[in-house]
């Protein structure tokens, strides 16, 4: 997982990519947690309980996808603060 990679690796980094690494490794374990209940292969589970119900769909979207856009838009934002550090 990428989260678990960041944090093993957070001490690697200059001390003021640091923090920045650290938001960027929580972003994406909020991403994965967001996803984590559609990404099975239980019948009637994931997106396969959601296919062909337009209300479940636009709820997914609004519920899982729009939050999973905005954590994926901070960990942007983060990782090129973490590259100014590295590149000035």
């Amino acid at each position: 997982m990428v989260s678990a990679y960041l944090r093993q690796r957070t001490s690697s980094f200059p001390v003021p990519a640091r923090p920045h690494v650290g938001k960027v490794s929580d972003r994406y374990a909020r991403i994965a947690e967001l996803l984590e209940p559609f990404v099975t292969q239980e019948e009637g589970m994931g997106y396969a309980a959601i296919m062909g119900d337009p209300l479940k769909q636009r709820q997914h979207v609004q519920e899982v996808l729009m939050p999973v856009r905005a954590e994926l838009a901070g960990a942007a934002e983060d990782i090129e603060a973490v590259l100014h550090i590295l590149r000035p």
